[in-house]
């Protein structure tokens, strides 16, 4: 059965099947993508989400759903849905992703050509997470503007689950902070780095440097 997101963009003409009608984004007016995107926000709404009661749910932030930042070049952004979709099918009952095409409908003083090739890549993302998003596995959401990813993740699980997710956070969080040393060093570039020593327990590696 087809998602009600894939609906509307069909119905647009902007996908046929799971072709991109690239003719037809290219020449579309701002007024067709800005409905567009308030169609989107409406059919995934959050408060839509039904509770189903599964333990093994999950929301996914933007730089980790295919989302242009931190990095908008196609090919990092389709990788990381690429893995999301991996995740999804083996691990997760269900996965939450912000709705990537909100963002069109309140661009009004950005190039329309750039709109177009940034509605494009957006189709190109969703294409490739069609089968999971039809599967129920991954589900687009409009964020609220109350809730962040997390507490709007949490809100999907009973109530009894949410109290030992909360519970195992804390244990994590404490352990984490009393298990983990960082320290500051300096290479000979004069380019300061943050080094983090954690034990591979928790976060499946020893070792780690971050720029």
């Amino acid at each position: 059965m087809s998602h009600v997101l894939f609906e509307l963009l069909e119905n647009a003409g902007f996908l046929r099947g799971d072709k991109i009608a690239i003719e037809k984004v290219v020449q579309a007016k701002r007024s067709q993508l800005v409905d567009v995107a308030l169609q989107s926000a409406d059919l995934t709404a959050a408060e839509s989400v039904t509770n189903r009661g599964a333990a093994f749910t999950h929301t996914a932030p933007p730089s980790l759903s295919g989302a242009p930042y931190p990095c908008a070049g196609i090919d990092c952004r389709l990788a990381k849905a690429r893995e999301l979709a991996q995740f999804a099918a083996f691990y997760s009952d269900r996965v939450f992703i912000n709705n990537g095409l909100l963002k069109f409908s309140w661009r009004d003083g950005d190039s329309l050509d750039e709109d177009r090739l940034g509605f494009l890549d957006e189709l190109e993302v969703i294409v490739v997470l069609r089968p999971l998003i039809e599967a129920g596995l991954i589900v687009p959401i409009t964020p609220t503007t109350t809730l962040c990813f997390h507490c709007l993740g949490k809100t999907a699980l009973p109530q009894n689950d949410q109290t030992k997710f909360d519970r195992a956070l804390r244990r994590m969080t404490k352990r984490f902070s009393a298990e983990t040393q960082v320290s500051l060093e300096r290479g000979e570039d004069e380019i300061a780095s943050v080094l983090r020593t954690t034990p591979g327990k928790l976060v499946g590696r020893s070792r780690g440097q971050e720029p």
